[in-house]
C-alpha cells in the first residue's frame, strides 16, 4: 500500500477548510439584518404607539417639575432667611421651566414618527442598502436615548439644588419645609424610573447582543492523559 505523506494530506485538508469558511461567509450576514425585530421594525413600532403615549413619556421629567414648582409657590409667605425672596424664584423657575420644556416636547416632539419617515425612504433591495436602512434606524433610536441621558441629569442637578436652596431658607415646622423635602426627594426620580426612550434602545441593543454572544457553562470535562473527570468550563459561540 503506498503511504501518504504529510505534504500530500496537509494542501487537502487547507482545501477543505477554506471550502468551509467559504460557505460559512456566505451565510454569514450582519447583526443588524438578524437581529428580531430589526432597528427599522422596531423604529416603525415606535412611530406607531407615539401618539398615544406621548402624554405619558416624560413622566418621570415632570413630576419632579411639578414638585419644585408647588414647593416654590407655597415658599413664598415661608421664607426665614430669604429677605429677597430668591429662593422661591429658583422653585418657580426651575419647576415651570421643566414643565414648559417637557410641555413643548410632548406637544411638538415626535422623534420616532420623523425618523421612521426618513428611514422609510431608504431603498433595501440590496444587502448594503438594507445596512444602510438599519443603521440609520438604529442611530435615529440611539439618538434619543443619549438625548434623555443629558434630560435626566440635568433635571435631577437643578431641581435638588432649587429644593435644597429653598430648604436652607425655608422656616422650619412649615408646610413648606415639608414640599421642599418632598420636592428634593421628587429630584432623584429620573434616576429611580426608567424613560422610554432608554428603554428602546436598550431593549433592542440586548437583542442584537444575544445574535453573537458566548455562552459559558460549568461542567466536568476528562483529562487527555488519566481519563479522570475534572472540572472545567465550557465556552461556546453561536452563529
Amino acid at each position: 500500500m503506498k503511504n501518504i505523506g504529510l505534504s500530500s494530506v496537509v494542501p487537502v485538508l487547507l482545501l477543505a477548510l477554506n471550502s468551509s469558511l467559504s460557505a460559512a461567509a456566505e451565510t454569514y450576514d450582519y447583526p443588524e439584518l438578524m437581529v428580531t425585530p430589526r432597528s427599522s421594525d422596531r423604529l416603525e413600532m415606535e412611530a406607531k404607539r407615539e401618539q398615544g403615549m406621548r402624554w405619558r413619556t416624560h413622566l418621570t421629567l415632570q413630576a419632579p417639575a411639578l414638585a419644585t414648582l408647588v414647593a416654590g409657590l407655597a415658599q413664598q409667605a415661608n421664607v426665614d432667611r430669604d429677605p429677597n425672596n430668591y429662593s422661591q424664584l429658583a422653585g418657580i423657575i426651575v419647576g415651570g421651566g421643566w414643565l414648559a420644556v417637557t410641555g413643548a416636547l410632548t406637544l411638538l416632539d415626535t422623534p420616532y414618527t420623523v425618523a421612521n419617515q426618513e428611514v422609510g425612504g431608504i431603498p433595501r433591495k440590496t444587502t448594503r442598502e438594507q445596512l444602510t436602512r438599519e443603521r440609520f434606524a438604529e442611530e435615529a433610536i440611539r439618538k434619543q436615548a443619549r438625548l434623555y441621558t443629558t434630560l435626566r441629569w440635568l433635571s435631577v442637578a437643578t431641581n435638588a439644588g432649587a429644593s435644597i436652596y429653598m430648604l436652607a431658607n425655608v422656616e422650619r415646622r412649615t408646610t413648606s419645609a415639608v414640599l421642599d423635602g418632598v420636592s428634593l426627594a421628587l429630584a432623584f426620580t429620573p434616576l429611580v424610573f426608567s424613560h422610554p426612550w432608554r428603554d428602546v434602545a436598550q431593549e433592542q441593543e440586548d437583542y442584537k447582543k444575544r445574535i453573537y454572544a458566548p455562552v459559558a457553562e460549568a461542567s466536568l470535562l476528562r483529562e487527555p492523559g488519566t481519563g479522570s473527570l475534572a472540572p472545567g468550563l465550557k465556552l461556546s459561540l453561536r452563529f
